[in-house]
């Protein structure tokens, strides 16, 4: 069974097929993506434990792997639990890294730094012209962008507050001190208890779409802090890590760098929709989600997976994310894509849209305004550069009047 309904939770079922096993898919949303390439779906919300207890009798489901869902974290944890099947996350990993506030708290005991937060009912007692202003509303829960706002006035922020209740589904908030600074992302591998620094990307978010810009542009691999963040950070989030008692799993984290210090926030305890193991398994040959399946059924996983290449400076490889932003209408045509597949630097393409679906208005500022994700791979920015413009140049997007449904797409300079 797999829990999640989005594209990129469509990837984790694709691999789980072609190694031969029946795929249960169960989530709420009709005709998702990840629907459409399972063996058996169900219309069931996973929150609903009793419905879901019924489905994997009837069925006689033996494994549960959770998909790109970070709010059904809990969920899965409890479900294996109850069900005695394999599990990478406890109830403290649960704990910690489904919650933003309880995280940002977790994160003061190594020395690591959260976002500063601001009290919500100190707002209401400010001037719209107060240096507290601009803030983050944030679900304490959510995940994909889903229900955050940048909050420039009490107006704002009250809306703000509005928004992210609606989206919570614990029902509380967290207010975060807006961070204009460099953005990156962690990516760690847990391995029979031994934390791994695998991947420290760069990310460059939208400044064309949504009120609050974090939607990712695009992201370079490695990162140009990586040798300050293992120098000052890594050990420290490495310790943080350890002490949760993760046998085996992965976990990404977003990290803001000022130039002096580094702050954690947003961690994901599951496959990345940023996709970072695309280039683990391009570049080293290693199947995360193979091995992901592969405890969630046996409860271990086998030498060949224990052994992987760990290196965060990409042995000697630079990579880039390129991220295709839509804006508002219902997908006629998709161009260029077999054109730009055959491209050597190309790695992979995930495509989130199809010819029919639509791109509705409060998808735009949260992941879900995404069209594709494109894996660029090469031997240096230059090479990214080209296979960048030629991206470009070449991919297409329109509705039925022949209008670009593409917002925006980044082009680096010549």
């Amino acid at each position: 069974m797999v829990l999640g309904s989005n594209p990129e939770t469509s990837e984790i079922i694709q691999v789980a097929n072609l190694e031969g096993y029946k795929t249960f898919v169960v989530n709420p949303v009709k005709n998702s993506p990840a629907k459409k390439i399972a063996s058996v779906s169900y219309d069931a919300d996973p929150k609903n434990q009793d419905e879901i207890d019924e489905i994997i009798f009837k069925e006689r489901i033996n494994a549960v792997v959770l998909g790109v869902s970070d709010p059904l974290l809990p969920y899965y944890q409890q479900i294996c639990e109850r069900h005695n099947f394999p599990c990478y996350a406890n109830n403290e990993s649960v704990r910690i890294l489904s919650s933003k506030s309880e995280f940002a708290s977790y994160c003061q005991l190594f020395e690591i730094n959260p976002i500063p937060t601001v009290n919500p009912n100190e707002i209401f007692s400010l001037s719209d012209e107060s240096n507290i202003f601009p803030v983050v509303v944030k679900p304490i829960d959510s995940g994909a962008a889903v229900g955050i706002s940048l909050c420039k006035n009490r107006k704002e922020f009250k809306r703000g507050i509005e928004v992210a209740l609606e989206k919570s589904i614990a029902k509380k908030i967290i207010v975060e001190k807006y961070m204009d600074c460099d953005d990156l992302f962690a990516y760690y591998t847990i391995i029979h208890g031994k934390v791994h620094l695998t991947m420290l990307a760069d990310r460059h978010k939208s400044t064309k779409t949504g009120t609050l810009n974090s939607v990712c542009l695009y992201a370079n691999y490695p990162s140009r802090h990586l040798n300050s963040f293992l120098e000052k950070e890594n050990a420290k989030f490495i310790k943080m890590i350890e002490s949760l008692q993760i046998n085996i799993g992965v976990l990404g984290l977003q990290i803001f760098y000022d130039g002096n210090n580094f702050y954690a926030y947003d961690p994901g305890f599951r496959i990345q929709g940023e996709g970072p193991h695309f280039y683990l398994k391009g570049i080293h040959e290693y199947d995360q989600i193979k091995m992901l399946i592969e405890y969630a059924i046996e409860g271990k996983i086998s030498a060949n997976s224990v052994e992987f290449t760990n290196d965060p400076t990409m042995s000697g490889y630079a990579a880039r994310t390129i991220w295709i932003l839509g804006r508002p209408g219902v997908v006629s045509e998709i161009i260029g894509l077999e054109e730009i597949t055959k491209k050597p630097n190309v790695l992979k393409i995930l495509n989130r849209f199809f010819p029919g679906d639509r791109l509705s208005e409060d998808m735009i500022g949260t992941e879900q305004q995404v069209l594709m994700r494109i894996y660029t791979v090469g031997k240096s920015e230059f090479e990214l550069d080209e296979i960048n413009r030629c991206i470009s140049d070449t991919i297409q997007v329109t509705d039925h009047e022949g209008m670009s449904l593409i917002a925006d797409l980044y082009v680096p300079s010549i």
